[in-house]
């Protein structure tokens, strides 16, 4: 230990360190998203995939696609895999039902933050109870000790209190939902009751999300949260974290009361045997108002970090039970152009690089080509194929235009007042124009 010590502190070991946590963020940023390494390997001048692939005039089939231009298309479209506009709407109506629109999982800042209070929290207990554990051993090692069984203890905390907060969120909207039924079935005749329940049905992610359409808000959502017909959801995880917290405030306390009584006692052998004098006894009662002072201050945090565990819970999470799926298909994104955009940008940075590819081939050529092949017209043939990841830009800007005029529609129905579409609103609304990438512009 002391040997990793004294070789972190040198330069050498610092340059390391340094480099390996180089090394693990970059393999997790080409983990999330690789697509910027994919477009390094082709711009790299002399070397790079484009410059090799200009050399390859060979045909798929003869008037078809060249190898290359296949290759490339495919490269580049590995990494633009969407969601049709259908699936969009299905999975935010998911959202939508089950209340957790607008509801995210919980943001790498918030994760550090309570990853900071956790280190601060188990440091301070460790000088707290490492006076009372493995009394026959060293300073050090009692220290170290007590540091890894807190810092133990620190993270169970976290985990019950943030299960805590998460079903305390869930358990109100249930039983919000429930009061909202018994107050509706307040009003029905009594023969109509018997067919009015809590839950109509449970609503998968895969089903139909307009099959209950025809219930009240309350039942929708229960719908999608409750696991069976009859769950109200519990405060278990609520009472297991409000005990843990007590017994732990309570075991700490009795601690440091054993800790100042048998340091008052050790004092006051000395002063009886050497004869001290009023001044000693003053220091030792600020001793003891100071010592009394900085457990409250460390009780006070405690109890702060518990609350933050619980307020995060709280806070972030879903409560649908296939709401996570739904959120990380629609990748948190309020409307499909939204969504769209950034698939929209790099088929479009696919597109200026085949044009690149073009013209390098063109230098190998006697004469000069009408190159009549992008990459729109590599989606287009693909999904004509069954690909069905890959989203035509042109078919989306349609989908777009019938979800503005089916919206205008439908508040045209719900509000006479509300101005009547002419019949050439699909000419007055303008298509989202495609991104433009100039020449030798990445993507940020």
């Amino acid at each position: 230990m002391a040997d990793l010590l004294e070789s972190l502190n040198s330069l050498t070991g610092l340059a390391v360190a340094l480099a390996a946590i180089a090394t693990v963020a970059l393999l997790a940023y080409l983990h999330h998203d690789s697509f910027p390494l994919t477009d390094f390997t082709y711009r790299v001048p002399l070397i790079g995939k484009l410059a090799r692939y200009s050399r390859d005039l060979s045909e798929a089939k003869p008037g078809s696609w060249l190898n290359s231009e296949l290759t490339l298309c495919r490269d580049y479209a590995r990494h633009m895999s969407a969601i049709s506009p259908e699936e969009f709407a299905k999975n935010s109506e998911y959202l939508r039902k089950a209340f957790d629109a607008g509801r995210k999982p919980m943001p790498k800042r918030v994760f550090g933050l309570i990853a900071l209070l956790i280190i601060l929290e188990a440091v301070g207990f460790s000088l707290l109870l490492s006076t009372w554990m493995a009394l026959d051993a060293s300073e050090n090692l009692r220290y170290e000790l007590t540091a890894m069984i807190v810092a133990v203890l620190a993270i169970i905390l976290v985990m019950v209190t943030h299960a805590a907060g998460h079903q305390l969120y869930r358990t109100r909207l249930l039983r919000s939902c429930f009061k909202r039924f018994q107050a509706e079935n307040l009003h029905m005749p009594s023969n109509d009751r018997a067919t009015r329940t809590y839950t109509s049905r449970i609503v998968s992610l895969s089903d139909d999300q307009g099959i209950d359409d025809n219930r009240p808000q309350h039942v929708q959502c229960a719908n999608r949260v409750a696991t069976t017909p009859d769950d109200l959801g519990s405060y278990a995880w609520v009472w297991v974290a409000g005990l843990l917290i007590l017994f732990i405030a309570g075991l700490s306390t009795l601690l440091r009361i054993e800790t100042l009584q048998g340091d008052e006692l050790a004092q006051t052998s000395v002063s009886i045997f050497g004869s001290a004098r009023g001044g000693a006894a003053q220091s030792q009662a600020a001793q003891h108002y100071a010592a009394i002072t900085s457990f409250w201050i460390l009780a006070i945090v405690f109890v702060v970090t518990q609350l933050v565990g619980m307020g995060v819970g709280y806070r972030y999470g879903f409560v649908g039970k296939q709401s996570g799926e739904a959120f990380k298909a629609i990748q948190g994104c309020a409307d499909y152009e939204t969504y769209f955009r950034p698939i929209r940008r790099r088929m479009s940075l696919a597109d200026l690089r085949l044009s690149s590819l073009h013209r390098m081939m063109e230098r190998h050529l006697p004469v000069d080509l009408d190159w009549t092949r992008d990459f729109i017209t590599f989606v287009r043939e693909e999904r004509k194929r069954g690909v069905t990841d890959l989203q035509d830009p042109t078919e989306v800007a349609k989908a777009a235009t019938r979800a503005l005029i089916e919206d205008r529609s439908g508040r045209r129905r719900d509000d006479p007042r509300e101005p009547e579409a002419s019949e050439d609103t699909t000419e007055e609304v303008d298509a989202p124009a495609p991104v433009v990438v100039e020449p030798g512009q990445g993507e940020a």
